[in-house]
């Protein structure tokens, strides 16, 4: 039986919730700065000075993130969980689900509010001193649902459950790709 694909997930969205709050405050300060720049021989000069530095804050610290969040991605098939990272240049990492030796799941009150979580797989690692290794995937959206699929995963051996969900690409913000 061959590898089927059962769901696609990013962090929560609720990661972002800083960077679109840098947004909306360096946007507003930003015009009010040049707007009040006073009359002067230099004033094109300073209002390209303010420009300049809200636009790399902007860059910094609003964009960046996002494109951050939006080019990691974790994968979930019958047979493994891959992490594709990277913004310009992608790397992956793969953890076979047989493998697996565990999966425990913690969640904050913001977190527990929000649906989301930290999913940590301890799974068998050769060259780890003890045997085992963990994987922390943070933020993970619908959580609870996730570790129940991999824990269904694991314990039927890769077979799929008879009834697999049918989640959206991302539950906090839908991948429209």
């Amino acid at each position: 039986m061959a590898e089927q694909f059962l769901v696609e997930f990013r962090r929560h969205a609720y990661v972002l919730a800083l960077p679109t709050l840098v947004l909306g405050v360096c946007s507003g300060l930003g015009a009010f700065l040049v707007a009040t720049v006073p009359e002067s021989g230099a004033r094109d000069a300073l209002r390209a000075i303010i420009s300049v530095g809200i636009v790399l804050l902007v860059l910094r610290w609003a964009v960046w993130p996002f494109a951050g969040w939006y080019g990691n991605t974790h994968v979930v098939t019958t047979e493994r969980v891959f992490r594709r990272q990277g913004v310009f240049a992608k790397h992956g990492t793969e953890l076979a689900l047989n493998r697996v030796v565990g999966i425990a799941l913690t969640r904050s009150m913001l977190q527990r509010m929000l649906g989301a979580g930290r999913l940590t797989v301890e799974y068998h690692e050769v060259t780890a001193p003890d045997g085992r290794a963990t994987w922390v995937l943070d933020d993970v959206p619908l959580v609870a649902d996730v570790q129940q699929l991999l824990l269904a995963l694991t314990a039927a051996g890769g077979r799929p459950p008879p009834d697999p969900p049918r989640w959206p690409v991302d539950p906090a913000l839908p991948d429209f790709c």
